[in-house]
């Protein structure tokens, strides 16, 4: 196909690739805008998890230290710090479990959206070549 340019010269127009399908560019920036939100929703995830690990930890922590005490003390301390503390160690661990949970399947999610990904690229990349 050619067309001619501001000075009158026949100029040679690329015709479009018969088998770059329109939509691919398109799934390719879909694909990519997915693969980034899933990057940053792991990071995010990662970072929760790392929180929640802390506060566990801080949790049993406060846990030991309150039985040390109440072994140390000749007085009784409250029953209901102890048990409020390991309620909130187990809601804690809860959390824990769940943003783990979650934070698995968004890796996974990012494999296999990078696999799509990768593949939708080799597609294109295919489709360009000459035949």
């Amino acid at each position: 196909m050619s067309r001619f340019d501001g000075d009158g010269r026949r100029v040679a127009q690329r015709t479009p690739e018969p088998g770059l399908p329109r939509e691919l560019p398109e799934d390719i920036d879909r694909l990519t805008v997915s693969f980034r939100e899933l990057i940053d929703k792991r990071d995010r995830l990662e970072s929760d998890v790392e929180k929640f690990r802390r506060r566990v930890a801080e949790a049993e922590g406060e846990i030991d230290q309150f039985e040390v005490n109440q072994l140390q003390l000749s007085w009784q301390p409250s029953q209901f710090e102890k048990q409020r503390l390991e309620q909130y160690r187990d809601k804690l661990r809860s959390h824990l479990g769940t943003v783990s949970s979650e934070l698995d399947a968004t890796k996974i999610r990012i494999g296999e959206t990078r696999a799509v990904l990768v593949r939708q690229y080799a597609v294109a990349q295919a489709s360009r070549r000459p035949a």
